[in-house]
């Protein structure tokens, strides 16, 4: 999942950043917020209000790409309350979304990782995060990636018989608001390493 250097560069996806404020849930104004970050919306800033940093340039690229795509959408469906896999999502893509699913499985593999044999941190981020837990899997956490795309992150939890699983749910209306593959690959990805740094840090957010 090597980040394409085009989309650190803020001159390049300003203007379609800024049409999300007052869209898909995002209030109008100077900045947007999800996952416990700020964007500033006049230079392309992103502050992490948990870790009390700077965002990095990867991760601001990475950003930086899910949101261009994600002002693409035209609909706002709203959420339908149903979950589906990746796969399941993009199925109607064939070769084009399997294509990332070695991606998606690795996304997968960082959470079984990290939570797989304790998944208790989770139900800290869920109050960090003001998330909810769900009845998925041993654990599972209902985290909104975005305003209007909310993700479920369900772990099994691994013994000496049996290692650790995981799976990756998403609202059926993430594809009208994500609508390719590899920008909801990214999303995933940001949200897992997302909830990784607030279970390490257990830093409340600020409101």
């Amino acid at each position: 999942m090597a980040l394409l250097s085009y989309w650190k560069n803020w001159d390049k996806v300003k203007d379609n950043v800024k049409s999300l404020a007052g869209r898909f849930g995002f209030e109008k104004g100077r900045e947007i917020r999800f996952l416990g970050f700020k964007l500033s919306l006049e230079d392309g800033k992103i502050y992490d209000e948990i870790l009390n940093e700077e965002v990095e340039d990867d991760r601001k690229g990475e950003i930086y790409y899910v949101l261009y795509i994600h002002s693409q959408a035209t609909e706002d469906v709203g959420e339908i309350g149903e979950y589906a896999s990746f796969t399941e999502l993009f199925k109607a893509y064939g070769e084009y979304a399997l294509k990332h699913c070695p991606a998606f499985k690795s996304v997968c593999k960082e959470f079984e990782e990290g939570f797989g044999r304790n998944p208790e941190p989770l139900r800290k981020v869920a109050e960090i995060l003001g998330c909810e837990i769900v009845d998925y899997g041993d654990v599972a956490l209902k985290i909104y990636a975005l305003p209007k795309v909310p993700i479920i992150l369900v772990i099994w939890v691994g013994d000496e018989e049996m290692p650790p699983s995981s799976n990756i749910l998403f609202d059926k209306s993430a594809v009208n608001y994500i609508p390719e593959c590899e920008a909801l690959v990214r999303l995933a990805k940001i949200t897992v390493e997302r909830v990784l740094s607030i279970a390490k840090s257990h830093k409340p957010i600020k409101t």
